[in-house]
């Protein structure tokens, strides 16, 4: 079988929702063709980067080379890395075949960089992702899945529900910090979540 390789770079986002009451975000990005968690790619995470992050992270697929392959899409999650469990700030997803009108098959190798708008949980937009991308020639072997670090750290999962662009529900695994670092980490986190329980405990209130 033949692939055609594509190089994408996750530049960083703008302008983001917080999804934190008092501290700065640390924000990473999930990627993959048409939410297909085999095709999973992992950003690092950027540390304290608030509402806008920076990552300059390249990642490839190898896309086999069928017709039937631009009718999938890159789906970009942005999520927050919290200790007790990751959560979604925003979404894009971007047709695979938006992309290969600018990368024509004599066209291969030049690099392109594109913006797009970020959504939340509530499908309004929020921000923006910036990413680059080219495809390469046809080859006859699959690239190795550039497959980082967050998905190879000794993880746990939970569920997070959110909506995609056509107002349906999905639920995404999403990891949360391993034990060790949950006992290593800061008490900021734990007072932000004390204090989210207290307002909302306080507006359930009769």
């Amino acid at each position: 079988m033949e692939f055609r390789q594509l190089d994408i770079t996750v530049i960083g986002a703008q302008g983001l929702k917080s999804v934190n009451m008092f501290s700065k975000m640390n924000l990473y990005t999930v990627v993959s063709l048409s939410g297909d968690q085999w095709t999973r790619r992992v950003t690092p995470v950027a540390k304290k980067a608030g509402k806008n992050p920076t990552w300059n992270h390249l990642i490839s697929f190898s896309l086999p080379a069928e017709s039937a392959v631009p009718q999938a899409s890159l789906v970009f999650q942005i999520m927050c890395d919290r200790i007790l469990g990751d959560r979604l700030v925003g979404q894009v997803s971007v047709p695979l075949h938006e992309l290969l009108v600018h990368a024509p098959e004599g066209n291969s190798g030049t690099e392109h960089v594109v913006e797009y708008m970020v959504r939340t949980i509530s499908l309004k937009t929020k921000g923006s992702l910036k990413i680059s991308y080219k495809f390469g020639g046809e080859v006859t072997q699959a690239v190795d899945a550039n497959v980082h670090n967050k998905a190879d750290e000794p993880v746990m999962a939970v569920e997070d529900e959110f909506t995609n662009e056509d107002g349906d529900h999905l639920k995404e695994e999403t990891p949360i910090e391993d034990e060790n670092e949950f006992h290593a980490s800061g008490a900021e986190e734990m007072e932000e979540t004390k204090v989210e329980e207290e307002i909302q405990a306080f507006e359930d209130t009769p």
